[in-house]
């Protein structure tokens, strides 16, 4: 191959590049599953902004802006540097795209919580609320990944009004064949949990232990605390229940 083929390839790749990242990001969020939803869409994939993120209507971000890293290219990535808020706190990403595929780097997200318990009736009677923040340096399919951060001001509503429970720490791992771990532990509030739990990708089915240890009553929530098996003062949950 000649030189200036290359150097024409490299042209119309680039500016193929361009014509895609200047592309209407509004456009592109018409295309997005029925879920996911990003209102106030402004700019391109290139450069733009939106005022909020959700999910079966549910808000999950607010003040998303991204930025295509140009000096990415030239390492044969696409990457954005993606920027967010929830309840006032900040986030921070890092989306790559490249023949390896795609990864999420240097993230540090605050999600809302309830989304995380709809997969249990008895936990979702619970109506938790509160905050999770995740954190990793790098997430991607077929590598190692580890997870760490907090449940903030975890609260149950079961009674009207929130009633504190506490927050808590988790580290949460993963190796490359998808085998994954975590570990939970309380940090400060009247609910005391630790706990453990993992998921097989084989038999794609999860397990967590945990101990809830009250240490003092817990309105609309103690009720069904009662109906867990026990270990002296402490409840067991377990799942599969």
């Amino acid at each position: 191959m000649s030189r200036n083929t290359r150097w024409t390839l490299l042209a119309a790749l680039a500016a193929l590049v361009f014509l895609l990242c200047s592309f209407p990001a509004s456009l592109v969020a018409r295309f997005l599953p029925t879920p996911v939803a990003l209102a106030g869409v402004e700019g391109s994939i290139w450069n733009g902004k939106a005022t909020a993120a959700g999910l079966n209507g549910l808000v999950l971000q607010e003040k998303l802006s991204w930025k295509l890293e140009p000096l990415a290219l030239f390492k044969g990535q696409l990457a954005w540097q993606v920027a967010s808020e929830h309840v006032g706190q900040p986030g921070h990403l890092r989306a790559v795209l490249s023949l390896r595929g795609a990864a999420i780097e240097n993230l540090r997200i605050v999600l809302p919580l309830e989304p995380l318990t709809l997969f249990d009736p008895m936990v979702t009677a619970i109506r938790l609320r509160g905050e999770i923040l995740l954190e990793s340096p790098r997430l991607a399919n077929r590598e190692p990944v580890q997870v760490t951060g907090n449940l903030q001001r975890v609260g149950s509503a079961m009674a009207g009004e929130l009633t504190a429970l506490g927050s808590y720490r988790y580290v949460a791992s993963a190796d490359a064949q998808g085998n994954a771990s975590f570990e939970m532990s309380t940090l400060n509030g009247p609910l005391l949990i630790q706990g453990t739990g993992a998921f097989d990708p084989k038999s794609k089915k999860g397990k967590a232990n945990l101990r809830l240890k009250p240490e003092t009553d817990l309105p609309g929530l103690s009720p069904v605390l009662a109906t867990l098996p026990r270990d002296g003062d402490t409840y067991l949950l377990n799942f599969p229940r």
